[in-house]
């Protein structure tokens, strides 16, 4: 680092009025290791209701709003179950559809472990600019 680069770090207010920086990143690369399913560490199919368990494959329905930053994952289904492509989409809505397996997650501060995804395949996506806004 150089001395300017340095100065320039120490003084007040310089950082504080920019945006925050954002990085692009794929869904696959947003979602892996993305916790799914009930805090009892289990994933239940929203059609047939079977449990789904680590080691499994399962399709994910997930949605993020034009406000938000982050993707609320919405429904999990078996494999049986799924469905194929998105419905209807709504403008303002980023939406995506994902086939994954389930692996676990060790959380070491709680002992605890919970269900996450693993290699993750989109299977359909829109964007936020897609739909009709009813």
């Amino acid at each position: 680092m150089t001395d300017e680069l340095l100065r320039d770090r120490e003084r007040p207010g310089d950082t504080q009025n920019r945006p925050p920086e954002t990085v692009q990143a794929s869904p696959q690369q947003l979602l892996r290791g993305a916790s799914v399913g009930m805090s009892l560490g289990r994933v239940v199919c929203l059609e047939c209701g079977e449990s789904l368990e680590e080691g499994r494959a399962v399709m994910i329905y997930g949605y993020r709003t034009a406000e938000s930053q982050t993707w609320t994952l919405r429904r999990c289904y078996c494999t049986a179950c799924a469905p194929t492509a998105i419905g209807d989409s709504t403008l303002g809505v980023a939406e995506l559809l994902v086939r994954a397996w389930l692996g676990s997650l060790a959380l070491p501060r709680t002992r605890t472990h919970e269900l996450c995804l693993t290699e993750i395949e989109v299977v359909d996506y829109r964007q936020l600019s897609e739909g009709s806004d009813s």
